[in-house]
């Protein structure tokens, strides 16, 4: 990482960890990159028989900017974060079609909200929407 790239990550890291509303600032940086900018910092201040792994928990304890990307690796949204996200997409989805069903229901069948969803979710493509919106 180039001497100005990792000046510009330490600005955001700050800022981020400063205010929790320029959070958002970290959306675009994974947790390994941040990571490669802690190395980068390690590897200019690697001592003499040290290894790089050394550097790295050295300088996440000495380096105040080292410090502050340690924090800021920790509020990045990982993985799990965009696996949740797609979840809850996909569970948006399957309501939408629930209610889409149910609806059709009610106008052909009449009767309740509640009568129709008993109706629909008993079997089927329903149920299954159900167990997709209650994710299981």
């Amino acid at each position: 990482m180039q001497e100005h790239e990792l000046t510009r990550l330490v600005k955001i890291a700050k800022a981020a960890v400063a205010n929790s509303e320029t959070q958002a600032l970290l959306g675009g940086c994974s947790p390994d990159f941040i990571a490669d900018g802690i190395m980068s910092i390690a590897m200019r201040q690697r001592r003499e028989g040290e290894t790089p792994e050394q550097a790295f928990s050295r300088v996440t304890v000495e380096d105040p900017d080292a410090r502050v990307l340690m924090k800021a690796r920790r509020l990045t949204p990982t993985s799990n974060a965009r696996a949740g996200v797609a979840k809850a997409r996909d569970a948006e989805r399957a309501q939408r079609m629930l209610d889409a069903a149910i609806a059709r229901y009610r106008l052909a069948n009449g009767g309740t909200y509640e009568a129709g969803f008993s109706a629909v979710t008993e079997a089927g493509e329903g149920k299954a929407l159900l167990r997709e919106i209650r994710g299981k």
